[in-house]
């Protein structure tokens, strides 16, 4: 049994860093169905969880706002602290999920809910955090940690004289057409790959062009050996207080990055970064931009992994006290 433990009810690297920095088991129940069925058997495996480990706190990750609601219903039964990992699907579920008016409603109400009634949330910047205590919640930054990446093992020859890897998922906050026109005003010989399953898109142009490569979705160990490939990583989104997976994996591989000009980047990846309005017009430019610059920012990039790994161990002392404190009481 452990007195700290962290659900999830998908399979996502944050959870894996955080819940090891923590000292704390990590339970998924990511399951291979979904609908009805899929909430229903989470439910009952998260139950029997919480009845086997009787822990004196949970952690647990939004989305799944099911999971986060259902999780703080069981914590003012049983006395036990909730906190919750709200990533921005599980604070602005509008954003990301397809419905009517009825569905969103329903779903904003429950983040509220939510927000409002954890012990805890934690959120990835100031920003986030801002929104949360406005909102009448209490809240900690504790950023993703800077991952390790696997080795290279295979130096992939790719096709332009510069390559760039655009991370995507063609998820409606991410300007992914915006990126193909971009593509097309570069050079030839700028090669674009943009990562995913593009069968996810909601609309592809009838013609794409020479210089873009849509890789389709690749597995954890190809991803990799193109982010050790490429010349820069874009990660693109139109969302203002969202830090993109791709930037930290960019900085982990020492590549200079193409960032969506928020105020949150820039508070965060300071250095090496060229901030792109999500226009097809400014993103060619800073790609551009970014291409003349590339020995300068792989030398500021390697400077900000070093600071940002300093603040991380920081913040996540901070929080770890933090816990401690709900655990006592």
């Amino acid at each position: 049994k452990a007195n700290k433990i962290w659900v999830t009810w998908e399979k996502q690297e944050r959870n894996v860093w955080l819940s090891r920095a923590f000292g704390m088991p990590l339970f998924v129940f990511d399951l291979p169905y979904g609908g009805f069925r899929r909430h229903l058997v989470a439910v009952v495996r998260t139950l029997r969880t919480f009845a086997e480990q009787r822990p004196g706190l949970v952690v647990v990750q939004n989305p799944s706002l099911v999971l986060a609601a259902m999780a703080i219903q069981y914590g003012k039964l049983f006395k036990v602290p909730i906190v919750v990992d709200a990533h921005n699907a599980g604070l602005f579920p509008e954003a990301f999920v397809r419905g009517g008016g009825a569905k969103i409603k329903l779903l904003k109400s429950l983040a509220r809910y939510v927000v409002r009634n954890a012990a805890l949330t934690i959120v990835t910047n100031f920003r986030l955090k801002d929104y949360v205590e406005q909102n009448g919640g209490k809240a900690e930054v504790i950023p993703d940690c800077i991952p390790r990446l696997a080795e290279k093992k295979n130096q992939l020859q790719l096709s332009g004289r510069v390559n760039v890897m655009c991370v995507c998922s063609y998820d409606a906050d991410e300007p992914y057409l915006e990126v193909i026109e971009a593509t097309r005003k570069l050079d030839s010989s700028v090669c674009v790959y943009m990562t995913g399953d593009w069968k996810n898109a909601r609309i592809m142009p009838n013609a794409l062009p020479g210089n873009l490569v849509l890789t389709g979705f690749l597995s954890r160990a190809d991803y990799v050996d193109l982010l050790w490939a490429c010349d820069i990583v874009m990660d693109l989104t139109t969302l203002e207080a969202c830090l993109v997976c791709g930037a930290y994996e960019g900085v982990a591989a020492g590549k200079p990055l193409i960032l969506s000009d928020s105020k949150a980047n820039r508070a965060y990846f300071k250095k090496g970064v060229a901030y792109a309005h999500n226009t097809a017009e400014d993103l060619a430019q800073k790609t551009v931009e970014s291409i003349r610059a590339l020995d300068r920012s792989r030398r500021e990039i390697s400077e900000l992994r070093v600071e940002l790994e300093t603040g991380w161990e920081e913040r996540r002392k901070a929080v770890a006290d933090v816990f401690a404190e709900l655990h006592r009481h």
